[in-house]
């Protein structure tokens, strides 16, 4: 994938911003919870509307291209390895 590397740094940003938001709800106290357990539901939103949706589900054409790609590729190999006749 072209964009791997950037891809992974956003998903390593939002993993430590999710732990983050994790450690915040377990020490919420009960005037703190219903604050924590919003920020941690838009989180998870914007996660699955802004990112899976938009960023990881367009990665599923460009790995079946790949895949077929590879199965193309074997294909040669194995004719370098046994010619037709």
């Amino acid at each position: 994938y072209p964009f791997r590397q950037d891809h992974k740094n956003e998903h390593d940003a939002m993993i430590e911003e999710f732990d983050d938001l994790v450690r915040k709800a377990k020490q919420a106290d009960e005037d703190t919870v219903t604050d924590a357990a919003v920020e941690l539901g838009s989180f998870l939103r914007r996660w699955l509307t802004g990112h899976v949706i938009e960023n990881d589900l367009p990665l599923k054409a460009y790995v079946k291209r790949m895949r077929e790609h590879a199965r193309g590729m074997g294909g040669l190999a194995q004719e370098s390895i046994n010619p037709p006749p």
